[in-house]
């Protein structure tokens, strides 16, 4: 079993147990001062400081902290001490996890392997995660223009720009069939380079 085989719903209703709402506030208090030493050690790049404060946290507290980026802070400490193995498994427990933020981790998925040069898989991350985009804002359309200068910036690396109208139109396809699927979308977006 791996560190995140307990979800973070049941973590986290273990942290508050049969404390009392004094007690709870306390623990969230202390929690909240311990993140933000973290945070102050990863700006001054003291990530492996802040890598213990934050996988106790995360592992065996559970995060009762509210704030859009406080689940991110162990990630960046990961990348900052290039434990990438440790990074890829904690961005995939956050995108179970932290589904409202889906968008935003495939992104950085996307951004970690295109620094690793492994361009197929980042244009399919970074395609989904603007799939996941354009599904968080109803009522509003990713314009044309921008995605398809997404798909090309990873079709200039993978020296396959010829691929941009069928990667456009798929693209399309995933935004408006439901539900979206994302290994069947990967899965096409990899067949637009099966030669």
């Amino acid at each position: 079993m791996g560190k995140w085989d307990t979800p973070a719903s049941i973590r986290l209703d273990k942290a508050q147990g049969d404390m009392s709402t004094e007690e709870f506030l306390k623990k969230q208090d202390k929690q909240l001062e311990l993140l933000n030493i973290a945070r102050e050690q990863i700006s001054n790049k003291e990530f492996d400081k802040a890598k213990p404060i934050l996988e106790k946290i995360m592992y065996e507290d559970a995060l009762i902290v509210n704030g859009v980026g406080w689940p991110f802070l162990l990630s960046k400490t990961y990348l900052g001490l290039e434990d990438f193995d440790n990074w890829w498994q904690y961005t995939n427990f956050l995108f179970t996890e932290f589904t409202e933020h889906k968008a935003k981790i495939r992104e950085i998925q996307a951004t970690i392997l295109y620094k690793g040069k492994k361009y197929e898989d980042a244009l399919q991350a970074h395609l989904v995660a603007l799939v996941f985009e354009q599904e968080n804002y109803e009522g509003y359309e990713i314009p044309e223009n921008t995605i398809r200068k997404v798909i090309l910036k990873y079709l200039k690396k993978l020296k396959a720009e010829d691929r941009a109208d069928y990667l456009y139109d798929l693209f399309k396809q995933g935004i408006t069939v439901k539900p979206f699927d994302e290994k069947s979308f990967r899965k096409a977006i990899h067949t637009a380079f099966a030669d």
